[in-house]
């Protein structure tokens, strides 16, 4: 039995934007989490602060969840549309300029290439482990897909 690739006109283009409120709710409380720091003492032991503490460890997967999703959902469309090749360049493209970035900012954020905890720089970013580990799946995001 072999499967017809879907047509594009049968393939929705709109976006899902569940995932996109997923991803800027998660960003909102990573950018507040992280500047918790910057209060006082007095204003971190507030009741708000503990309740945003108890959602804090679910912020990055969340957000790590829907950037997975709405990429392989975009590399499901694109191999619909018959422009994989395309998608997987421009997506490994991306990927290299985030590296880049957080090389960029691992190195001038740890100048002797080490962090605080004696590891290496290049492990300590998640940055590169995010990157990395995807980059290996976006060719083949979905057994579904139509292959090239």
């Amino acid at each position: 039995m072999t499967s017809t690739p879907a047509s594009p006109a049968l393939v929705s283009r709109d976006r899902i934007r569940a995932i996109d409120w997923l991803r800027g709710i998660a960003v909102l409380f990573m950018v507040q989490t992280h500047t918790l720091a910057l209060l006082t003492p007095e204003l971190r032991q507030s009741e708000w602060v503990a309740r945003l503490l108890r959602v804090d460890g679910l912020v990055a997967p969340a957000f790590i969840f829907s950037a997975g999703f709405a990429t392989a959902l975009m590399m499901v469309r694109s191999a619909a549309s018959g422009v994989l090749r395309e998608r997987v360049h421009r997506n490994l493209r991306r990927a290299g300029e985030v590296l880049a970035v957080a090389t960029l900012v691992n190195w001038a954020w740890f100048p002797c290439c080490a962090s605080p905890s004696g590891s290496s720089a290049w492990t300590s970013s998640s940055a590169w482990a995010c990157a990395c580990s995807s980059s290996c799946r976006w060719p083949r995001c979905s057994p579904r897909a139509p292959r090239c």
